[in-house]
């Protein structure tokens, strides 16, 4: 999906675990009205009948997503630790499914291309924030470097319309190590901070009883817990503040 841009339905969302109910634009008035009923010590089983509720039924005879009918091939072609040789991959596959992915890798970036396969390999055993610093990292060097492929892009996909990007380097070939190496240095003078929230505790435990399936639902939980002090580190600080205080005095 992060090489090629490929879209996912709401449907395709809930099948891979991405989320938990696909709600349909003409149903969120009334699952915003059910909601306003709910109150604070509702479970979250009842959150979930009211979005149950609002999700439409599987219909029968509907095609399998692409996503979903390809998967084993996806994670065969695309197991590749270049994109050289996903590339390699594809054109020796020659299925109208790679045939197809093989048409939007050529039409992208070669230098988004090989960022963002290097974004994702290093993020694979990595937490959320860590995840989160380096997306910010690339964001920021994609629009302030020398690289100009960010605006051609915007420029031919958006003011224009003309779809012909003119990539600088206009190959993989030509994109070297030290190219991708530079969209990974972080700026000093604009750094990201996070604001961390600490749900009180029985809140966190149903979060995570309730979200151990979803890969999501970890990511947060992972993040909440390492946000939250360790009780003994409380205790340390505020005798520690109560002897700074009384020698103060």
């Amino acid at each position: 999906l992060c090489l090629t841009g490929a879209r996912l339905t709401g449907q395709e969302c809930v099948d891979l675990g991405i989320c938990t109910h696909y709600i349909p634009s003409s149903q969120i008035p009334y699952v915003i009205e059910q909601l306003a009923t709910v109150t604070d010590d509702a479970s979250p089983e009842a959150i979930s009948e009211i979005l149950s509720e609002a999700q439409p039924e599987r219909e029968e005879n509907v095609p399998v997503s692409p996503v979903l009918a390809n998967a084993e091939l996806i994670s065969s072609l695309f197991k590749g630790s270049t994109v050289e040789q996903i590339v390699r991959n594809l054109e020796k596959n020659g299925s109208p499914f790679a045939e197809s992915c093989l048409k939007m890798l050529r039409a992208a970036s070669p230098t988004s291309l090989k960022v963002t396969l290097r974004q994702l390999q290093l993020s694979k055993n990595q937490t959320l924030e860590q995840t989160l610093r380096r997306d910010y990292t690339l964001a920021n060097n994609f629009v302030q470097t020398t690289s100009t492929d960010f605006y051609e892009g915007v420029r031919a996909q958006v003011i224009d319309k003309t779809k012909d990007p003119k990539w600088n380097p206009a190959t993989l070939a030509e994109v070297t190590e030290a190219m991708v190496d530079s969209f990974f240095v972080p700026n000093e003078e604009k750094p990201l901070e996070f604001l961390h929230v600490t749900l009180p505790a029985e809140v966190a435990d149903d979060i995570e009883t309730h979200a151990k399936d979803h890969l999501w639902g970890n990511l947060f939980v992972q993040a909440e817990k390492k946000a939250q002090p360790n009780e003994n580190q409380e205790k340390t600080s505020e005798s520690s503040d109560a002897q700074t205080s009384t020698k103060a005095q």
